[in-house]
Protein backbone atom coordinates (compact mmCIF):
# COMPACT_ATOMS: atom_id res chain seq x y z
CA UNK A 1 0.00 0.00 0.00
CA UNK A 2 1.12 3.19 -0.98
CA UNK A 3 0.41 6.54 1.16
CA UNK A 4 1.07 10.39 0.68
CA UNK A 5 3.02 11.57 3.78
CA UNK A 6 3.17 14.92 3.02
CA UNK A 7 -1.12 14.45 3.89
CA UNK A 8 0.39 13.61 7.08
CA UNK A 9 2.77 16.52 7.79
CA UNK A 10 0.04 19.23 6.49
CA UNK A 11 -2.21 17.31 9.16
CA UNK A 12 0.39 17.72 11.91
CA UNK A 13 1.46 21.05 10.57
CA UNK A 14 -2.28 22.86 10.58
CA UNK A 15 -3.17 21.79 14.20
CA UNK A 16 0.20 23.98 15.31
CA UNK A 17 -1.43 26.21 13.13
CA UNK A 18 -5.21 26.03 14.33
CA UNK A 19 -3.18 26.30 18.30
CA UNK A 20 -1.79 29.46 17.73
CA UNK A 21 -4.42 31.07 15.13
CA UNK A 22 -7.50 31.94 17.22
CA UNK A 23 -9.52 33.54 13.91
CA UNK A 24 -8.97 30.61 11.62
CA UNK A 25 -12.09 28.88 11.55
CA UNK A 26 -10.72 25.40 13.24
CA UNK A 27 -14.33 23.69 14.16
CA UNK A 28 -15.69 22.77 11.12
CA UNK A 29 -14.90 19.72 9.54
CA UNK A 30 -15.44 21.19 5.82
CA UNK A 31 -13.24 23.80 6.55
CA UNK A 32 -10.33 21.85 7.70
CA UNK A 33 -10.43 19.39 5.24
CA UNK A 34 -10.66 22.66 2.29
CA UNK A 35 -7.77 23.87 3.48
CA UNK A 36 -5.81 20.44 3.44
CA UNK A 37 -7.37 19.56 0.47
CA UNK A 38 -6.28 23.32 -1.33
CA UNK A 39 -2.92 22.96 0.52
CA UNK A 40 -1.66 19.72 -1.03
CA UNK A 41 -2.85 20.85 -4.21
CA UNK A 42 -0.28 23.06 -3.72
CA UNK A 43 2.64 20.74 -2.43
CA UNK A 44 4.57 17.89 -3.90
CA UNK A 45 3.39 14.71 -3.16
CA UNK A 46 5.50 12.44 -0.90
CA UNK A 47 4.38 8.81 -1.61
CA UNK A 48 6.03 5.81 0.06
CA UNK A 49 5.46 2.09 0.18
CA UNK A 50 7.57 0.81 3.00
CA UNK A 51 8.10 2.35 6.56
CA UNK A 52 11.31 2.85 6.48
CA UNK A 53 10.51 5.21 3.40
CA UNK A 54 7.92 6.98 5.65
CA UNK A 55 10.02 7.43 8.32
CA UNK A 56 13.04 8.69 5.46
CA UNK A 57 10.71 11.37 3.50
CA UNK A 58 9.33 12.27 7.49
CA UNK A 59 13.36 12.95 8.38
CA UNK A 60 13.73 15.01 4.89
CA UNK A 61 10.56 17.02 5.77
CA UNK A 62 11.79 18.09 9.06
CA UNK A 63 13.83 20.29 7.13
CA UNK A 64 13.42 24.36 8.38
CA UNK A 65 12.78 25.53 4.84
CA UNK A 66 10.97 22.66 4.25
CA UNK A 67 8.64 23.03 7.22
CA UNK A 68 8.92 27.11 6.22
CA UNK A 69 7.70 26.59 2.80
CA UNK A 70 4.53 23.73 3.89
CA UNK A 71 3.73 26.82 6.31
CA UNK A 72 3.48 29.57 4.08
CA UNK A 73 1.39 27.36 1.49
CA UNK A 74 -0.73 26.71 4.75
CA UNK A 75 -1.24 30.24 5.17
CA UNK A 76 -2.11 30.78 1.88
CA UNK A 77 -4.60 27.81 2.33
CA UNK A 78 -5.85 29.71 5.30
CA UNK A 79 -6.58 32.56 4.23
CA UNK A 80 -8.16 31.99 1.20
CA UNK A 81 -10.78 29.35 2.27
CA UNK A 82 -11.55 31.73 5.40
CA UNK A 83 -12.80 34.31 2.63
CA UNK A 84 -14.69 32.14 0.41
CA UNK A 85 -16.13 29.79 3.00
CA UNK A 86 -19.09 27.04 2.88
CA UNK A 87 -19.42 26.13 5.97
CA UNK A 88 -22.70 26.77 8.15
CA UNK A 89 -20.64 29.38 10.02
CA UNK A 90 -20.06 31.52 7.23
CA UNK A 91 -23.85 31.23 6.33
CA UNK A 92 -25.06 32.63 9.60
Amino acid sequence: MYRNVMEEIVEELLNEVFETNPNVCRDCPSCRIDITAHALNRLPPKYVVHEKGRALTRIDLRDPQIRTDILSVLAQSITVINQNRWCEKAKK
